[in-house]
C-alpha cells in the first residue's frame, strides 16, 4: 500500500496514554513496553514475557513517570486458543512489547480512550498527523487487522504473520485496525497535532 492511499483514507493515527507519561513522552519520545523496561532498568523477565494483570510503575528517570498499562484483555488461555503454531502466550507478549501500537480509526480511538476514561484512568488520546509522521517512519510501519492487545470471546487468529509492513499490505485500508512501530519514535511530540 502506497503512503498516498492510505493517507486518503487515514489523515491521523491515534496513541492512548496515561497523563502521567506526558512528560516522558515529550522526553524520550514514544517507547515500546520492551524499550521502556531497558530505559528504567525494570526486570524484562517479568514485565514482558507473561501477562500484566495490573499496571505497572516502574522506576523514574529523570524526573519522568513510567508506566506499563495491564494486560487484561488477554490470558494465557485464549492466547492459546488462537496463536498459530509454533508460538507460545510468552512468544505473543514478547511480540507485542516490542512494538508502539497506534489506532487508525478516530472511531475505535475515541471509544477506547472513552472506555478507559470511564474506569478511573487518566488517559489521554494523542492525535498524530500520518503524514509528517509517516513520511519519516512508513518503511517500519506495519498494520495488522486485529487489535493485537485483545483476546477475549472468539479472540482473532494471530501469528508471525500478524503484522505485515504497510508497504506490502494489499487488503485496503479498512481492514486495518492497528498501525505499529517496532521500537520507539523518539520525536513523536514533533508529529502530535
Amino acid at each position: 500500500m502506497t503512503l498516498e492511499y492510505f493517507l486518503q483514507y487515514r489523515p491521523w493515527v491515534y496513541h492512548t496514554t496515561d497523563k502521567s507519561s506526558l512528560a516522558g513522552i515529550k522526553r524520550f519520545g514514544l517507547q515500546s513496553a520492551e524499550e521502556i523496561v531497558g530505559l528504567t532498568g525494570a526486570d524484562a523477565r517479568v514485565l514482558l514475557a507473561q501477562r500484566r494483570e495490573e499496571r505497572r510503575f516502574l522506576p523514574d528517570v529523570e524526573g519522568c513517570k513510567f508506566s506499563l498499562r495491564d494486560q487484561k484483555p488477554m490470558s494465557d488461555a485464549a492466547l492459546r486458543k488462537c496463536l498459530e503454531f509454533p508460538l507460545t502466550p510468552s512468544d505473543w507478549y514478547r511480540l507485542i512489547n516490542k512494538r508502539v501500537f497506534f489506532w487508525v480509526s478516530p472511531s475505535t480511538a475515541d471509544a477506547l480512550h472513552s472506555a478507559k476514561a470511564t474506569h478511573g484512568s487518566t488517559q489521554v488520546l494523542l492525535k498524530v498527523d500520518a503524514r509528517a509522521f509517516l513520511s519519516k517512519y512508513y518503511a517500519r510501519a506495519e498494520v495488522t487487522t486485529i487489535n493485537a492487545g485483545y483476546a477475549g470471546r472468539r479472540p482473532a487468529r494471530r501469528g508471525l504473520a500478524t503484522f505485515t509492513p504497510l508497504a506490502k499490505y494489499e487488503n485496503g485500508v479498512k481492514s486495518i485496525v492497528e498501525l505499529t512501530i517496532v521500537g520507539s519514535v523518539p520525536d513523536i511530540w514533533e508529529f502530535i497535532a
